[in-house]
């Protein structure tokens, strides 16, 4: 039987830098689901006010949350879930488990191992170890508290020299352009203090909390994550599986670590992508949201079944803003199988940005947010449609881009 989908793109005025996103979705009358809240109050709110049941938060690129604790409240009691990548927790815990003292030592450490690889190791672990207990021992709320307390006294501390200097191996390497110990502590506080804030509202608002972890999705023999990650038949992560043993995780103290772990929440390459399910039964003429997404984590879970559902998408998202990025090369090689119906919204991105060729040969098949107009502090884009007809876009591209 046919279901009735609606996509819709939520974004910010285009006067705003990088207006943000927010993905709106509903099939038939069942539940609202929410990806990513967009940069700005006004689009949080507007998210909010669909009374989803869900929110996906992708990354914490401030264009996907900027919105998200505005969205939390405009939605109310209709939301019940809160989805988020699984570093967010781990970051938060590792600022609760080491005071000042531990994050900034005298004396600071050799290279720490790729943060990615620690994070992962102990995941795959948790979960295969079957022994869990000890992983509940603290309540989110209570590592929040915490978090805020270390980063409070972090506060008193950013004014202390720059990090040593590097070494032939490039110890420092990783610091991602930062110029001193002060520049360092800023970008961790303010990553972190975001996250507190959306993780605190979920809690006061008691939503249940999901995280997922893409180093979980791609270990081999792992599930097949877009058929079961999240609520199959109605919405699941097609990149991560769920991770709820984050607590099992532990980071060695010292501000190398932290840095490169409050990376890792915003790696593009880190984001969650989202699958809409149009059936309850299977994943035939889905429709993908894939926020920032690199793709790379297709070669490995395209061989695994993931081509087919490309193959019958019936609307998708454009990868990263529809941006000329080669890093987002993977996604259109991927969506390259999709059927020609398929319809493509542009959502957010930057004024100046060129568009990618794959996204520009779509012609009708596609439309974008950038060229409505600024006099209103939100714009909309909507898909909709039956699944046996196809999906509609409103309105259409304005520009000749």
């Amino acid at each position: 039987m046919a279901a009735m989908v609606t996509l819709t793109a939520v974004v910010g005025a285009l006067g705003q830098k990088g207006h943000g996103e927010c993905w709106v979705w509903q099939r038939d009358n069942d539940r609202v689901i929410c990806v990513d809240a967009g940069r700005t109050l006004h689009v949080g709110v507007a998210g909010g006010r669909h009374r989803p049941q869900i929110l996906i938060l992708s990354h914490d690129d401030h264009d996907h949350i900027g919105g998200a604790v505005d969205l939390i409240r405009a939605a109310g009691v209709s939301l019940e879930q809160l989805w988020v990548p699984v570093e967010w927790a781990i970051l938060i815990k590792h600022l609760a488990d080491a005071p000042d003292v531990d994050l900034l030592p005298d004396d600071l450490p050799q290279t720490p191992p790729r943060i990615e690889t620690l994070v992962a190791t102990q995941l795959v672990a948790a979960e295969d170890s079957g022994d869990h207990v000890a992983t509940y021992g603290v309540e989110l709320h209570d590592l929040l508290v915490a978090a805020e307390t270390t980063l409070a006294d972090l506060a008193a501390e950013r004014d202390r020299e720059g990090p040593p200097e590097a070494s032939s191996e490039g110890v420092w390497r990783r610091w991602y352009g930062a110029a001193s110990r002060q520049e360092i502590v800023d970008r961790v506080r303010k990553r972190a203090t975001r996250l507190i804030a959306i993780l605190g509202e979920a809690c006061r608002r008691s939503l249940t909390i999901r995280y997922f972890s893409i180093d979980l999705a791609l270990r081999v023999g792992a599930k097949r994550s877009w058929l079961t990650a999240g609520i199959p038949g109605r919405v699941t992560i097609a990149n991560a599986n769920e991770a709820p043993f984050w607590q099992a995780v532990q980071i060695p103290p010292g501000i190398p670590y932290t840095y490169a772990l409050s990376r890792l929440t915003v790696q593009n390459r880190r984001a969650l992508s989202t699958l809409l399910w149009s059936h309850s039964r299977d994943t035939t003429q889905a429709v993908i949201v894939w926020s920032d997404s690199d793709g790379n984590w297709l070669n490995t879970l395209s061989p695994r079944g993931f081509t087919h559902v490309a193959g019958s998408l019936l609307a998708s998202s454009a990868p990263h803003h529809a941006s000329d990025n080669a890093a987002h090369a993977r996604v259109w090689q991927e969506l390259a199988g999709a059927p020609q119906r398929m319809v493509m919204i542009c959502a957010g991105g930057q004024g100046n940005q060129p568009y990618a060729a794959e996204y520009l040969v779509l012609a009708s098949r596609r439309s974008c947010t950038r060229c409505r107009g600024h006099a209103t502090p939100c714009q909309q884009v909507t898909a909709h449609g039956g699944t046996g007809a196809g999906l509609t876009l409103q309105p259409p591209c304005a520009a000749s881009h």
